[in-house]
C-alpha cells in the first residue's frame, strides 16, 4: 500500500445528503481520515436517500456508495456536551465540511466564525444552494430544483420544442463536491505556505453554470450575429448528438454536415437548411444498423460511437481494463460492489475495501483515541 497524498489530515464532514458526503469521500480516496459528524436520531438522511428499492444492512445502497471508508460519530449538536465533544475534535482537525442551509450551522454553533476561534489553521469548506447571500438563500437546495432553475432540462431535452427532461443523475450536487474539494486543495496548499487556515465557498447554483459554459453561447448569440456581417465570425453547417440507425443510436461528434454527407454517400442539395439535411441523411442511416455505420464512419475518420446500455458497456473489454470497480465490506459477511476513485497517483490506484458505517459506530474508539486524532502535527507542512 503506497501512501495516499493526503494521509495524515483530519477531515470533519457534518454535511448530509450528496454533495458534502462527494466531497468528502473523495478526501478519504486522497487518504485524508473522514469522520462523519452525524445525529444520534437517524444519521445522516441519505442512509434513507433511495434511487432504487435496494437496501443493505437498514441503509440505501447510495448511501454506502457515498459513504464508504469513512468514520461515524453520532452526537447531539444541540446540546452542550454533545458541542464539547465537537470542539474537541475540531481542535485537531484540518478540513471541515458542511452544506446546511445559510445560518443552520451558525445557530448550533459550528460557523466559520466560532471554528476558526477553535482552530485558526482549519480549512472549512461549505455548500450551499444558491449562495448565502441571494434572495433564494433560504431555498431547499435540491438538484432537481437547481437544475430546473438553470434550464439545464431543456438541454437534456433537446430543443425548447420538445419536452424537458431533467438529467438522471444528481449532477448539481456532484460537481458542486467536486468544486468544494479543488478549493480545499488549494487551501492546503495556500497553508502550507502561509500557514493560514481559511473558508471556501461554492454553491450548487453557480457550480451547476459552470458546467454549462458550452451552451451559454446561445446567450451572446445576438452580439455575434452583430459581428458576422464583419466577417469576424462564421456560422457553420454542422450536426452532433444522437440518432437512430435500423437497430439502435449512435453518437456522432460535431462536423461539418458535408462531411457526413460524403460517409453517408448521398449528395445535399445547395438550397437545404441545416435542419432539412439532417433529416435527410437521418433517413439514410435508419436503413443499416448501428454497427454498419459505425465502421463507416470510422474509416472516413469521423469520431461516432454506439450508444450502449449499463449492461452493454459493462461487457466491453475498456471497463474491465480500467478496473473501475471495487468490493467493499461493512462486515466480513455484509459487502457490496461499488465504483472506484477515478483517480490515479503515481500509476497506482486509489482503493479501499471499507464500508459504510454505521450510525455512531465509530463513537467509543474516537473518544478513547482523542489525544492521537492529531495524526496531522507531523505534517504541519501541510
Amino acid at each position: 500500500m503506497m501512501p495516499r497524498p493526503l494521509e495524515g489530515l483530519l477531515v470533519l464532514d457534518f454535511s448530509q445528503f450528496l454533495s458534502g458526503p462527494y466531497a468528502g469521500l473523495r478526501l478519504a480516496d486522497l487518504g485524508a481520515r473522514v469522520i462523519k459528524i452525524e445525529r444520534t436520531d437517524g444519521g445522516d438522511l441519505c442512509r434513507r436517500l433511495y434511487i432504487s428499492n435496494l437496501e443493505l444492512d437498514g441503509d440505501s445502497t447510495l448511501f454506502h456508495s457515498i459513504n464508504r471508508n469513512k468514520e461515524s460519530y453520532a452526537v447531539d449538536l444541540k446540546s452542550e456536551a454533545g458541542k464539547i465533544k465537537v470542539r474537541k475534535l475540531l481542535q485537531h482537525a484540518d478540513i471541515m465540511i458542511q452544506n446546511f442551509r445559510p445560518g443552520v450551522i451558525e445557530k448550533l454553533g459550528f460557523g466559520y466564525e466560532e471554528a476558526k476561534q477553535i482552530n485558526p489553521r482549519l480549512i472549512y469548506g461549505s455548500i450551499s444552494g444558491y449562495g448565502k447571500e441571494t434572495p433564494l438563500r433560504s431555498r431547499p437546495g435540491q438538484d432537481l430544483l437547481l437544475q430546473a432553475l438553470t434550464g439545464l432540462p431543456w438541454l437534456h431535452g433537446g430543443n425548447h420544442r420538445r419536452r424537458p427532461i431533467p438529467f438522471g443523475l444528481a449532477i448539481a450536487d456532484m460537481i458542486s463536491g467536486a468544486h468544494l474539494v479543488q478549493g480545499i486543495l488549494a487551501a492546503l496548499v495556500r497553508r502550507s505556505a502561509q500557514g493560514k487556515g481559511a473558508l471556501v465557498e461554492v454553491n450548487m447554483l453557480e457550480s451547476t453554470l459552470d458546467v454549462m459554459q458550452e451552451v451559454w453561447d446561445e446567450l451572446w448569440m445576438p452580439a455575434a450575429h452583430a459581428h458576422a456581417s464583419s466577417g469576424r465570425i462564421q456560422f457553420r453547417r454542422t450536426v452532433k448528438g444522437l440518432y437512430p440507425t435500423a437497430t439502435e443510436y449512435i453518437a456522432l461528434k460535431d462536423m461539418p454536415l458535408e462531411v457526413l454527407a460524403a460517409a453517408l454517400d448521398v449528395e445535399l442539395a445547395s438550397s437545404m437548411s441545416g435542419d432539412e439535411a439532417v433529416i435527410f441523411m437521418q433517413e439514410r442511416l435508419l436503413t443499416q444498423p448501428a454497427d454498419y455505420w459505425v465502421d463507416i464512419f470510422i474509416k472516413h475518420g469521423i469520431a461516432c460511437e454506439k450508444l450502449l446500455n449499463w449492461e452493454q458497456l459493462r461487457s466491453q473489454d475498456v471497463f474491465h481494463k480500467l478496473q473501475m470497480t471495487q468490493n467493499i465490506k461493512r462486515d466480513p459477511d455484509i459487502d457490496m460492489i461499488a465504483l472506484a476513485c477515478p483517480i490515479r497517483f503515481n500509476g497506482y490506484r486509489l482503493q479501499y475495501a471499507k464500508g459504510a458505517p454505521r450510525i455512531g459506530e465509530h463513537n467509543t474508539w474516537i473518544e478513547s483515541q482523542a489525544c492521537s486524532l492529531n495524526t496531522a502535527d507531523h505534517h504541519r507542512n501541510i
